[in-house]
Formats: structure tokens, C-alpha cells, sequence
């Protein structure tokens, strides 16, 4: 970030026009972590007496207010659907649609039999990764299996390629259509909750006492209709 510059040199002032860069880019929560890292790096750095006070207690930027995101009107999905049929990651934009995964979880797909599982997105630190099962809509079997080049394609390539096609949403947004989806096609919510990895554990009888067959997955999951 300071390339060239000791740890004397890195100023408040030179702290805040890289934030303000990032911030002119529109990339508030880059610039949300770069200010957090920063912070920690430096007062280490005040700590082992590098340097004798941190400048990021004199920087300042704007909280980033992170959107919510929007499911596709049914018309929407349709011309996309159509938008997309040439596009090189149409396989990609197809699993999330049919599975609702996040956008890291794309990576760590696999087949196996009737389902395709994922590891969890939201494992917190130190948690053991886990892995959910989704079971495979008869729309999305066209497009499976994925080759390891497919599954390996960087985040913000599919990110950026998505508004191409569909600028008034961003790929997350697929996940809420997704969801919204299920509900609208009639799926209880306790399946829902089960393959978006929504499932509340204080919630005992969704959480803790529920447990669906494959069998009844399965027929569910033929409901999905766009």
C-alpha cells in the first residue's frame, strides 16, 4: 500500500487519501477493511516502538452502509436467462440461481448422486468447516457437472460479468431469488432455511428435531419452477 515508504513516513494524511481513493472508487467496505487493517498494523507497530503513535486515530471515513439484497421479478429472471445463454459463465450463473449458494461457495461444489454440496460460507473463526446438500433441480441438470476451470473462476469475474448482463442487480442477488422463489413455489420454510444454511439452532424443533429425507428433498425440489 506505502510501497517505498518506512513506517515514519506512513502519515495520517497519506492513510486518508488512500481511503478517500478507495471511497472515490465506490468501494466503501475495501475501504472499511483497509482503515481496520491499517489501524491494527500500526498500533502493533506504536506497541514494539516502531514507531511513537498510531495516525489511523486520525483518520476518518464515512460507515459504509451495506445494501440488502433484491430477488428478480420473475420477468427479470427471464430476460436474463435469455441475456446470459451466450455468456461463458452461463453454467455458473445457472448453479446459483438453482441453489441459492453464496458467491464464495461456488468454489468447494461437488456432485454427489442427487445433491450438490457446498462448504458453508459463514463458518465463524476456528469453527469446523461443514458442508450443506442442495438437492439438484431438474433445471439445472443440463449444466452439471462443472469442470475444475469452471469452479475455479475468480469472484469478480462472475461479479462483473453478472451486471453485463443484468445491471440493476448484483449476483448475490440471485441467492434472494433463490429463496424467494422456494416460498412462492410453495416449499416450507424449514427446507428453505435447510439448504440456504439458514437454519437457527435455538429454533429446537427447526433446528435440532426436524430431519428431512433425501425422498422428500428430492420431490420438494422439483417444485422449483422460474
Amino acid at each position: 500500500l506505502f510501497e517505498g515508504l518506512t513506517l515514519r513516513q506512513v502519515t495520517a494524511a497519506k492513510c486518508q487519501e488512500l481511503l478517500n481513493g478507495l471511497l472515490a472508487q465506490e468501494k466503501g467496505r475495501t475501504a472499511e477493511t483497509v482503515k481496520f487493517l491499517l489501524g491494527e498494523i500500526l498500533r502493533a507497530a506504536v506497541g514494539q516502538k516502531f514507531i511513537s503513535e498510531n495516525p489511523m486515530q486520525y483518520v476518518k471515513i464515512p460507515r459504509h452502509e451495506r445494501e440488502n439484497g433484491e430477488a428478480l421479478p420473475l420477468e427479470t429472471v427471464r430476460d436474463f436467462l435469455t441475456a446470459c445463454e451466450n455468456s461463458p459463465y452461463f453454467k455458473q450463473f445457472m448453479v446459483y440461481l438453482y441453489t441459492g449458494i453464496r458467491r464464495d461457495e461456488l468454489h468447494s461444489l461437488r456432485i454427489e448422486g442427487e445433491f450438490i454440496s457446498v462448504i458453508c460460507g459463514k463458518c465463524r473463526k476456528g469453527q469446523k468447516k461443514r458442508r450443506r446438500k442442495i438437492p439438484i433441480a431438474p433445471a439445472l441438470r443440463p449444466f452439471l457437472p462443472l469442470s475444475e476451470e469452471e469452479l475455479a473462476v475468480e469472484n469478480d469475474v462472475l461479479t462483473g460479468n453478472f451486471k453485463k448482463l443484468c445491471p440493476a442487480h448484483r449476483l448475490n442477488d440471485l441467492r434472494h431469488t433463490f429463496i424467494t422463489r422456494l416460498q412462492e413455489c410453495g416449499i416450507q420454510k424449514g427446507l428453505v432455511d435447510l439448504w440456504t444454511d439458514h437454519v437457527n439452532k435455538k429454533d429446537m424443533t427447526a433446528g435440532v428435531y426436524t430431519h428431512f429425507s433425501e425422498d422428500y428433498q428430492l420431490k420438494e425440489i422439483e417444485k422449483l419452477i422460474f
